[in-house]
């Protein structure tokens, strides 16, 4: 897909995506007022940006996000913690089944995921998402694993409470895709293999994978470049001691 603007330049990648993004919310909110079934909506696939920037949370505000979200909306709660355990896709945590969790395994399997590919992702018994799968699948009538508590069925949005649960946390306003980059950038920061983390994130080009070991290469970088300033700018420390200035060589 290409858009000229009235001068005659293609748009970016980007610009395009954001045309489309609003399309998809328009065919959202009819979905939720019933004006269209869910077969009915059109398949919208955003365009590749190559210059994407990988946007994911912190220990730290993953941990104030959960709290907020727990206190908030517990269902939302549970969409986060399997959402950053998983790296799923928006549609495949929304889609996910209860037939999917295979819990004697410890696998969330991925029956159809992007390009009409299947994966599994292991779950560790000892994290807290295992818990919720566990209890999820023993509780309610729906199939979904986490599905809309007014509807039975599968989320179509979450924004306005992910919103709600940002803003309470006092973190950065995120989308549910940061889940799935907070899975993968996590992952290699633990020294999960590029080979690996390629299968459990279902990308089909390696590339995509190597986007996050760029991320954590950049940040050892500018780790070790913040080291090196500090030791050029501090020979000599000062610290007050007893009313005098005591000179402490670095």
């Amino acid at each position: 897909m290409k858009r000229k603007t009235r001068l005659g330049e293609t748009q970016s990648p980007a610009s395009v995506n954001r045309f489309l993004q609003i399309l998809g919310s328009i065919f959202t909110r009819a979905e939720e007022a019933k004006l269209i079934t869910e077969k009915q909506r059109p398949k919208i696939t955003l365009l590749k940006e190559g210059n994407e920037q990988i946007r994911y949370l912190t220990l730290d505000d993953y941990k104030k996000l959960v709290e907020a979200a727990r206190e908030l909306h517990p269902t939302l709660h549970d969409l986060i913690v399997i959402g950053v355990a998983t790296g799923l896709r928006r549609s495949e945590l929304f889609n996910l089944e209860k037939r999917h969790v295979d819990l004697n395994l410890r696998l969330v399997n991925v029956l159809d995921g992007k390009g009409g590919k299947a994966r599994s992702v292991p779950i560790d018994p000892g994290d807290e998402a295992y818990s919720i799968l566990e209890r999820r699948k023993r509780e309610g009538k729906s199939d979904f694993i986490v599905p809309n508590p007014h509807t039975g069925k599968h989320y179509t949005c979450v924004t306005k409470s992910l919103d709600a649960a940002c803003e309470a946390a006092k973190i950065e306003r995120i989308t549910l895709h940061w889940l799935r980059h907070t899975f993968g950038t996590w992952h290699i920061m633990a020294g999960t293999d590029v080979r690996t983390l390629q299968g459990l994130m279902g990308h089909e080009d390696i590339e995509t994978t190597m986007i996050y070991v760029h991320l954590v290469e950049s940040q050892k970088h500018e780790a070790a470049r913040a080291l090196g300033a500090f030791k050029k700018n501090c020979h000599k420390i000062t610290t007050e001691e007893g009313g005098k200035v005591v000179a402490i060589s670095a």
